[in-house]
Parts: structure tokens; sequence; C-alpha cells
């Protein structure tokens, strides 16, 4: 027989902590007793476990001065239906986002268009490239102003 693989280890260590609380059965548990004999890190588990639930097992439960409330069930559905709605909001937005958007580009003249078809096809127009010439002569003082005295 060789190592024991680590998926054994993993099941048999799941067996340890289920025999704690009494949840296993004979034959997981000779099973377990099996790999314990030849495995000395789920041995020194076994034992830290054991130890570990022994000590919780003996500690004095604490008294607590307050009640503790859970939510009810009417408050539970409520805090469900308002996520709902918003997430029903969120999605009705985005919808609408979209459908307007695609609308209103297909009623596009054709200077818009060759602007929504991206920066090249829009800077070719000669249209546009007139306006903003014409734009920039009116908008800025002549240059030679700058160097008036």
């Amino acid at each position: 027989m060789g190592q024991p693989s680590f998926s054994d280890c993993e099941r048999v260590r799941g067996v340890i902590s289920a025999s704690l609380d009494g949840e296993v059965s004979e034959v997981e548990q000779a099973t377990a007793d099996v790999h314990l004999a030849v495995c000395a890190e789920c041995q020194a588990y076994a034992a830290s476990v054991t130890a570990t639930s022994g000590l919780l097992r003996a500690t004095p439960l604490e008294e607590l001065d307050f009640q503790i409330v859970l939510p009810s069930h009417r408050l539970r559905l409520a805090r469900t239906m308002q996520l709902g709605a918003a997430a029903a909001a969120v999605a009705a937005t985005v919808f609408l986002s979209v459908t307007v958007g695609t609308t209103q580009n297909s009623g596009l003249s054709p200077l818009s268009a060759s602007a929504a078809a991206g920066p090249a096809a829009y800077l070719q127009s000669p249209e546009y490239e007139l306006r903003m010439l014409q734009r920039a002569s009116a908008d800025s003082p002549p240059a030679h102003a700058h160097y008036a005295v």
C-alpha cells in the first residue's frame, strides 16, 4: 500500500468531524479507523478536533440578557419584492435607452450619419469641414490683432 491520497484524507476528515456528533455509520467509522492507522496527519487532525470539540462541549452556556429577534417572513418577502422591483426598473431603463437610441439614430441626416459612422467618416464630409472653417474664422479674431500696439 502506498501513501494515502489527498482525497482520502479529506473524506476521512469529514467522517471524523461527523463522528464527533455521532452521525456516522459503523462502516464509515471502520474505514476511517483503517485510514487513521496509516496516516499521521489525519491522526493529528483527529486529536486536535476531538480536543477542541471536548473543550466547547465542556464550556457552560452563556445566558444572554437581551432577546434575539429574527425578521418575520413578511419582512423578508417585502425585501425580496423591493429587490425584484429595482431589478425590473434597471432592466426597463436599459431597454428603453437602447430602443430610443436606435430609433433616434435611424433618422439621421447624411452629415449626422457620417458622424455616427466614426471619426474618419465624420471628418471626410466636405460640408462638415467647410462649416468648421467658417465657424473658426467667425469665432476667432484676426491673427494680426494680437500684434497690434
